[in-house]
């Protein structure tokens, strides 16, 4: 049965990669390894690309033991993924990939100079910001697909997207145009409106992210207050003071803080 990551990795392989077949924990053939299975295969037909994917959903780091451990259990997979490619797809193009949402600097670094041992295996490593923006792809697709592709994944994204507030505005809006939000281009005077915190939420976000994306270092939360009320002046009623725009902020760069810099560099962004 698959797990919640794998069916993350099966909808980026159908829906962004263009595979044709996909299957979770595929069985290796028993000549390449008795026992062995890889956790999200993917094939391309048009492209001629394998897609194999080690999959991990540890939520505080990449973890099977101790540190050398969990490099010399990566270090067989990808060995055996390998062979499986070279025995049965020789012809293609064999595009190795392990997945995780969190992976600590040391682990990273320690599965870098395995790579680089490896120096005949093409491998990708999805961690941290890389695995943010993967699924940054596939939240901005479902925002503007209801097509249903029998992605489990997938299909939460569509639904979680196109849910509406009492106001029905929708919960999520990641449309950045012109390097300006939408309220910031269509008035002169924005006042929210009590009954649509939504539209509160989205507008300072949207000036959040143009902010931060402009700044490589981290921002505190006064300096960001200062920064929106500097360049988006209309976003805000005249009595919207910096006490108040500072709560806001705070409540809302928690809540999107884990997309990491996939959506702003918000996992750099600290309150001090």
């Amino acid at each position: 049965m698959a797990e919640m990551g794998e069916y993350l990795v099966s909808a980026y392989l159908r829906l962004i990669e263009s595979c044709d077949i996909v299957e979770y924990n595929f069985v290796l053939p028993r000549q390449i390894d008795s026992q062995g299975e890889i956790d999200v295969v993917g094939l391309n037909f048009q492209e001629r690309k394998l897609y194999l994917c080690e999959v991990t959903t540890h939520l505080q780091t990449m973890n099977y033991g101790s540190r050398d451990e969990t490099t010399q259990k990566i270090k067989q997979k990808l060995l055996r993924n390998h062979k499986y490619a070279e025995t049965v797809f020789p012809d293609w193009k064999a595009c190795h990939m392990i997945w995780a949402p969190t992976v600590g600097q040391t682990m990273t670094n320690d599965l870098e100079v395995l790579i680089n041992d490896l120096n005949n295996i093409d491998v990708t490593f999805i961690f941290n910001e890389e695995y943010a923006r993967r699924v940054l792809k596939l939240i901005e697709m479902a925002v503007h697909d209801i097509k249903d592709y029998k992605e489990p994944f997938f299909r939460s994204l569509q639904i979680l997207t196109h849910l509406r507030m009492p106001n029905r505005m929708k919960l999520f809006n990641l449309d950045v145009v012109n390097d300006q939000p939408e309220a910031h281009r269509t008035s002169q005077r924005y006042t929210p409106n009590p009954l649509s915190i939504g539209h509160t939420v989205k507008y300072h976000y949207e000036a959040a992210v143009i902010v931060l994306r402009k700044h490589d270092e981290p921002l505190h939360v006064e300096d960001l207050t200062r920064k929106l009320k500097e360049n988006f002046p209309n976003l805000f009623p005249v009595d919207y003071n910096s006490h108040k725009l500072q709560a806001t902020i705070s409540s809302y760069l928690h809540v999107f803080k884990r997309f990491g810099d996939g959506m702003v560099g918000l996992h750099e962004w600290s309150e001090q």
